[in-house]
């Protein structure tokens, strides 16, 4: 089998896939369309929230919006799970039993979106967040209840799309709602060049960034249980039986994905506590380059994980081993050209995104490049290890290295600012993910040829 075929893998004469990464290619294809308009959006998105909300309310918004985000990440317990039911179940053709874990997704969706809702309106009932605001930015906002209400709500709702979502990657069939985040993307782009500049609120800006992807990915839900009635008619669903298999997977992978996320939400609210304004602005504007960048890195790695894991079930563990090693290579060429930029003109490329230019910081570029590298080899390691079944322990490593992030950012933020929150990230990446995950991945695939000897 050749390289290409190892990510694209053939097909029948009917367009059904045979091999384990049947859509890695489609996926990856569609997806660098439909990441290119979603890096448009944002790019937009920041460029024009920085200029008519100004410094303070883009402060805001970075807050609120990482307010919100700790919330809706408890649903990450539930799509993953899905992911690699449906992906299993699809291997041999269980429609059956492909329905009955999607309508329990569906079901626990719900309830975390209700919850999600449910504690905004609380907070905001409550007056917290504009004493929280007051504490944290030095100012009170009486948009700030209402943007973080807006925010829910629009959180809310793509918890419950991200249901078919996960059971399209879980079929291989991402390239789907890879088109819809593009429609979605592209009307949110038209829609904040149109009415962008005007917008003089955060709950406005929100409702205008956001809106029009979440409605697209509501759309694309839609239409993909018109195409597949069977998902919502299971025979013989017994909820419970269903739940634990799916929050089993899903409360590990949360484990995964909320020590991924610690180490920049903490980091931006203790900046938000112990900086100014403009300190959190540009933390803000780092955070969002950067997770564009993972999100890129995303596009080959987030459809072959359940690919790794249709081949293990099969034992085609050399494809497992041919596929790590693109990724690996492909990963570490896109993560490199991404550090050379930062190097070279982190500040210039600021400038021009938000139109103001931080100060030049040498400390800065080489440690959010240093970052990129080698959280870039870390996340295809990650990735790998998810399909290989090793959740648990890449969990544990990453949970572990967000203990050491956390606590050298409330050493390191008050005193060395927005270096010394990247500096905290790129310390946690190279001393534990770095390394120990790698290692995993050598053994896990060794021990699987291993066994088939």
């Amino acid at each position: 089998m050749s390289d290409s075929e190892a990510l694209l893998g053939p097909t029948t004469s009917h367009g059904r896939p045979t091999s384990p990464g049947k859509g890695i290619g489609l996926a990856a294809s569609t997806g660098v369309g439909a990441k290119s308009l979603a890096l448009a959006a944002q790019l937009v998105a920041v460029a024009i929230a920085v200029r008519s909300l100004g410094a303070d309310g883009f402060a805001l918004y970075v807050v609120i919006a990482s307010l919100v985000s700790w919330i809706g990440v408890v649903g990450l317990g539930v799509a993953p799970g899905l992911t690699l039911g449906v992906a299993r179940a699809a291997a041999v053709g269980d429609r059956e039993e492909e329905a009955r874990l999607f309508l329990v997704a569906l079901v626990l969706m719900v309830a975390v979106a209700t919850l999600l809702v449910g504690g905004a309106v609380f907070l905001g009932a409550t007056g917290l967040v504009e004493q929280l605001m007051t504490n944290w930015l030095g100012s009170a906002s009486a948009d700030a209840s209402t943007a973080l209400l807006s925010m829910a709500v629009l959180i809310a709702v793509q918890l419950v799309v991200v249901v078919p979502e996960a059971a399209q990657l879980g079929q291989q069939s991402q390239h789907v709602s890879n088109v819809w985040a593009g429609i979605g993307s592209t009307a949110a782009i038209i829609a904040m060049l149109t009415v962008g500049a005007a917008v003089t609120s955060v709950t406005a800006f929100v409702l205008v960034s956001q809106g029009p992807q979440i409605v697209a990915r509501a759309a694309n839900g839609i239409f993909f249980v018109q195409r597949h009635r069977y998902i919502v008619r299971p025979a013989g669903l017994r909820f419970r039986q269903h739940a634990w298999p799916i929050l089993g997977s899903g409360i590990a992978f949360t484990g995964f994905s909320v020590a991924t996320y610690v180490g920049l939400q903490v980091g931006l609210l203790i900046t938000a506590a112990t900086l100014d304004t403009a300190s959190v602005a540009l933390a803000g504007v780092i955070v969002r380059g950067y997770l564009l960048e993972v999100s890129g890195l995303s596009l080959v790695t987030t459809p072959t994980w359940p690919a790794i894991a249709n081949a293990v079930t099969r034992g085609d563990v050399p494809w497992v081993r041919r596929t790590y090693r693109l990724l690996a290579l492909g990963g570490f060429a896109y993560c490199g050209l991404v550090a050379i930029a930062i190097i070279v003109g982190l500040e210039t490329l600021i400038g021009i995104w938000t139109g103001t230019r931080p100060s030049d910081n040498v400390e800065l570029r080489l440690l959010l490049a240093t970052l990129v590298l080698v959280n870039g080899w870390a996340h295809v390691n990650a990735m790998t290890l998810v399909g290989l079944g090793a959740v648990r322990f890449t969990a544990i490593v990453l949970i572990a290295e967000a203990v050491v992030v956390v606590a050298l950012q409330f050493a390191l933020v008050p005193v060395l600012g927005v270096t010394g929150f990247v500096g905290a990230l790129a310390v946690g990446a190279v001393s534990v993910s770095g390394w120990i995950l790698p290692w995993r991945v050598r053994r896990e695939t060794g021990k699987s040829i291993r066994e088939q000897r």
